[in-house]
């Protein structure tokens, strides 16, 4: 018998998730207090790489690095049941000054990545160039489609206000002026806001306000995703520039 899952949250893992949930066998609902992909994924940049991995554990580097090849056969897959390109670019990273050079070097050693030096308007940088981009916006769009093609269940205005549990198992959630789904198992990929449903993750997560401008179409050309001081800019396919 198919196993029932329920997944809360319509981000681009949310719906990723499902997909490859509904792939091996299993009947999938996905559950979002809005519509899919209208919050930060459907804004978001889109690099697959954690911006300043020296700083962070380990862990996050080697999750994020498996999403190069996830994303590679992904693209392939959309493109052939939807048409629409998610406009994957393999761009690299430029690291402008000022920034700690031998942190940096000493990481890229430690996980065999080549870094080169490099002169950005006269000033040093570090380039990483295995560095991969995708188009949030094309992305979502694509899902939408693929999700209903892998008969999954989408609903969308439908909000989580508890989670029923039986011996710390998730065996239902109610939501708002709907009522309670039932299921085998439950994913919790609300993003920011998965702390709302499980109160333990109140201090482990939750939303930093962020600011996103995309520019128009114009004759600058970035040949590699931008990073200084907190800021990234990057350019699509369209050759317009997201900061």
């Amino acid at each position: 018998m198919k196993q029932k899952v329920v997944v809360i949250g319509g981000g681009i893992i949310g719906c990723l998730t499902a997909a490859e949930l509904a792939k091996k066998g299993a009947e999938v609902y996905i559950v979002d207090k809005t519509f899919i992909g209208s919050e930060a994924s459907g804004a978001a940049g889109g690099i697959l790489f954690p911006l300043m991995p020296w700083n962070y554990d380990p862990c996050i580097y080697k999750l994020c690095s498996q999403s190069s090849d996830y994303y590679i056969n992904l693209e392939k897959d959309l493109l052939h049941e939807t048409n629409i390109d998610i406009e994957l670019i393999n761009s690299g990273i430029q690291v402008l000054a000022p920034y700690n050079e031998d942190q940096i070097l000493d990481w890229g050693r430690k996980n065999n990545i080549k870094i080169d030096k490099k002169i950005f308007n006269n000033d040093k940088s570090l380039l990483i160039k295995k560095v991969f981009q995708v188009n949030p916006p094309k992305l979502m769009q694509a899902l939408k489609i693929y999700l209903k093609k892998l008969n999954i269940t989408i609903l969308e205005n439908a909000e989580v206000i508890n989670l029923e549990k039986n011996k710390n198992k998730i065996i239902s959630c109610e939501i708002k002026n709907v009522g309670k789904i039932f299921a085998d198992k439950f994913v919790i990929a609300a993003g920011a806001w998965s702390s709302r449903l499980i109160e333990s993750l109140t201090k482990i997560i939750y939303p930093v306000r962020g600011h996103i401008i995309q520019y128009p179409k114009s004759d600058i050309k970035l040949d590699h995703i931008i990073y200084k001081d907190g800021i990234y800019a990057l350019q699509r396919k369209d050759f317009s520039i997201i900061v």
